[in-house]
Order: structure tokens, then C-alpha cells, then sequence
């Protein structure tokens, strides 16, 4: 059987803009159930504000 046909959840995890994914990584892992995918990508720092 596939990795895929044994997956039941997908759970996505995000980071806030000026922090790294480590820490929500590691939360969504402890809180994900068993047959979870755990997605924690490290979006980088976006600056939203110019300050010209």
C-alpha cells in the first residue's frame, strides 16, 4: 500500500512572519494523530512595510 492511500489527515502549519517554522514544526508534530502529514515549510521573512 502507497504512502498515500495511508494518509487520513493533512495538517499545515505556519509560521508567524518573523520567526522560522522550528517551533509550530515541532508543536503540530505532538499534536498531529496517528496517519498524519505534517506540513511546517519555512516561509522566510517578508517585510510588509516600507519605510521609505
Amino acid at each position: 500500500m502507497s504512502l498515500f492511500n495511508q494518509i487520513k489527515l493533512i495538517l499545515f502549519s505556519q509560521h508567524g512572519m518573523t520567526d522560522d517554522n522550528r517551533a509550530m514544526s515541532s508543536l503540530a508534530h505532538k499534536v498531529a494523530p496517528p496517519q498524519c502529514c505534517v506540513i511546517a515549510p519555512n516561509l522566510g521573512f517578508i517585510k510588509t512595510m516600507n519605510q521609505d
